[in-house]
């Protein structure tokens, strides 16, 4: 017969085990809660950078389309040039931005279709210079990250100038340390509008989206407006 002490003894066991069980199941479920409420994390932060993006292209096709609609208009021979260029321009935001990175001899390529779509409009005007010290051309990066930086400066420099500018990119990448500068001639009549108007904040989202280690600077003088930006390519943030 079970005397009192080992009853309590017992009852001490059975509640111990039913502790620790309570505890575990406890643990289980604020577990699941924290991996529910991460996966809903990641879902909101993955639609808004998809958000983000797609706010970009349809400013860049309009400005494309501007272009194409002048040279027509001039029943230009270069016409036809620019519109495969937008082709292969439209293909790679249709089926390659939706990707999460891509080589980066491909992100240039993008870069330097659009030069040569943006250069038309400015002929002789327009000095461009594109300079790339590249050590790893598969060296993955987020697409489409850096055209709006070439956007913006031919948007709010020569388009606003009517004598000769210039445009000075520079793109230097070394064991996955991408740093790129982009340097254009401004009005200085207008200088204090241009940065009124420079649209970064967007691009800034996607890369604190995209990156842990990046550092984005911007220098507006009386005759010039330089961006630039470095990126530790291999640190990607954990969406």
């Amino acid at each position: 017969m079970f005397n009192a002490a080992q009853l309590f003894t017992a009852l001490l066991d059975v509640g111990f085990v039913c502790g620790i069980a309570i505890a575990l199941k406890l643990f289980r479920m604020q577990l699941k809660t924290l991996n529910k409420e991460k996966d809903l994390i990641k879902e909101k932060l993955e639609t808004e950078l998809k958000f983000l993006k797609g706010q970009l292209n349809p400013h860049f096709l309009f400005n494309t389309l501007n272009n194409i609609y002048a040279l027509t208009r001039k029943r230009s021979e270069l016409a036809p040039i620019i519109i495969l260029k937008l082709s292969k321009l439209l293909r790679f935001m249709l089926y390659e931005s939706e990707k999460s990175h891509v080589p980066i001899s491909e992100e240039i390529r993008v870069l330097e279709d659009y030069i040569e779509v943006e250069k038309v409009r400015f002929s002789k005007e327009l000095c461009v210079t594109f300079i790339q010290n590249i050590d790893n051309n598969n060296q993955p990066i987020a697409p489409l990250i850096l055209l709006p930086f070439i956007e913006n400066a031919f948007k709010h420099g020569p388009g606003e100038m009517l004598s000769k500018s210039f445009i000075d990119i520079d793109i230097q990448l070394t064991d996955g340390n991408l740093t790129f500068i982009v340097v254009n001639s401004i009005d200085q009549n207008n200088c204090e509008l241009t940065t009124k108007k420079i649209g970064l904040g967007n691009v800034r989202r996607q890369l604190e989206l995209m990156y842990e280690e990046f550092k984005l600077q911007t220098e507006n003088l009386s005759e010039t407006f330089k961006i630039e930006l470095k990126i530790n390519l291999n640190k990607n943030a954990a969406i």
